[in-house]
């Protein structure tokens, strides 16, 4: 219970505030802190589904490239010949498919008049329906070099930073080669986010104290290695279901706004939190 001295009159008494409303008080204004590391919100590695020459690399290390952009260019004329094939094959498939239907349609009259066995007819729908198999799978063998010639390009998945090429210019990139590390890796730096590592007192008095919803009543706040706080507001992503053994830390997860990517993966930083004033 908090004590104060009041004068009235001339006399001197004690007021006494409730205990419980001064914890509250005190609770509210309470900033805790914890140790924290910067991860990267999403990474992919860039690798090519094809054997091919490596003709261009058209990104530098550390470029922010957009979604889209083209960062691999290898050489299209082996599969722009497989392509060409293809696509004759296609025509050729799709020709038989008339003639088949055109020797169908003809003799659909003399079916009638008897003038051709019912058994030679069928085996005119048979023939037909082969054909358009044919020329079906032949589309689709079209469309599959379509893609093979579409894929010998590799483009950005989303909006990140490039890691350093991982080869050079002028590599036939092979299937052993592919298995055994990829071209480059992309990071994407805005949102990111920030690993935190909450100590047992920290974790179970706020527990306490809030009780259910606890996340949600919480501003959270970064200090930079530097002593200043990055101006950017975080939203809580989640947390784990279990204590670290040897740390008795248990991790929660927050993002951030990234814009300047001045946060970067590995950046330990320090976490403050308190809670919300309404």
């Amino acid at each position: 219970m908090m004590l104060s001295l009041v004068s009235a009159s001339g006399s001197m008494f004690v007021v006494a505030a409730p205990l419980a409303a001064q914890q509250r008080l005190d609770l509210a204004s309470e900033i805790t802190e914890f140790k924290g590391t910067v991860v990267a919100a999403r990474e992919a590695e860039i690798s090519p589904r094809f054997d091919g020459l490596l003709r261009r690399i058209r990104f530098s290390p550390g470029q922010v490239v957009e979604e889209g952009d083209l960062l691999f260019e290898f050489e299209p004329a082996g599969k722009q010949l497989i392509l060409a094939a293809d696509r004759a094959k296609r025509k050729r498939a799709e020709a038989q498919l008339r003639g088949a239907e055109i020797k169908l349609k003809n003799n659909e009259p003399l079916r009638g008049k008897n003038v051709i066995s019912e058994m030679a007819f069928l085996e005119l729908e048979v023939a037909r329906d082969i054909a358009a198999a044919n020329a079906e799978e032949a589309r689709a063998h079209e469309r599959g070099a379509e893609i093979a010639l579409k894929e010998m390009n590799l483009y950005a998945p989303f909006k990140g930073v490039m890691s350093h090429p991982f080869v050079k210019e002028g590599v036939f990139i092979t299937q052993d080669a592919r298995d055994q590390s990829a071209l480059a890796q992309i990071t994407q730096m805005n949102p990111i986010l920030v690993r935190g590592q909450v100590p047992y007192e920290m974790y179970h008095r706020r527990r306490e104290s809030l009780k259910t919803d606890a996340p949600a009543r919480m501003e959270f706040s970064l200090i930079l290695p530097n002593g200043e706080e990055f101006p950017q507001v975080s939203r809580y992503v989640g947390g784990g279901y279990e204590f670290e053994a040897e740390t008795q830390t248990i991790v929660v997860w927050f993002e951030f706004p990234n814009p300047d990517y001045l946060l970067r993966p590995g950046l330990r930083v320090t976490v403050q939190s308190k809670i919300k004033s309404n």
